[in-house]
């Protein structure tokens, strides 16, 4: 694979993830059931500190123009390389198949500690899981 394919593959694992965050944010009444504070707190700490934080870091990772750049040899060197990315891709689609579950949020955890720059988002979807963990989210993430 070329460098801007396993680039795209890595930027489609990011959105990917987000979308998956951004759903279950999405879900008010998957967040406890009801439309409570918690709920409002998610929404708020999504929208006007984390998933801005991850919209940054996806355009620091957008302008990397090829394989030399030491952000990119990080991402390498933390397990992003082409025979993983697309190995990841293959279970994320899987795991997504029948919608949102505890099971894609662990693969996005794993898939989270390893992103450079993204230790703000780990936490944030840790809580997200916790908080819908006993309910399955009955959608697919969105393109957005």
């Amino acid at each position: 694979m070329t460098f801007a394919e396993n680039k795209n593959k890595f930027l489609f694992m990011l959105t990917f993830i987000m979308n998956v965050v951004n759903d279950a944010i999405g879900s008010p009444e998957l967040l406890g059931g009801q439309v409570n504070e918690d709920v409002h707190l998610f929404q708020t700490v999504w929208a006007s500190e984390v998933r801005p934080q991850l919209e940054g870091l996806f355009r620091q990772f957008e302008t990397i123009h090829d394989e030399t750049s030491p952000l990119w040899q990080e991402i390498q060197s933390r397990g992003f390389t082409p025979a993983r990315l697309q190995l990841i891709e293959k279970r994320l689609s899987a795991a997504s198949a029948n919608g949102l579950d505890e099971r894609v949020f662990r693969l996005t955890g794993a898939l989270l500690s390893a992103v450079p720059g993204a230790d703000f988002l780990k936490w944030f979807s840790a809580f997200v899981e916790d908080e819908i963990s006993h309910k399955e989210i009955p959608t697919t993430p969105s393109s957005n």
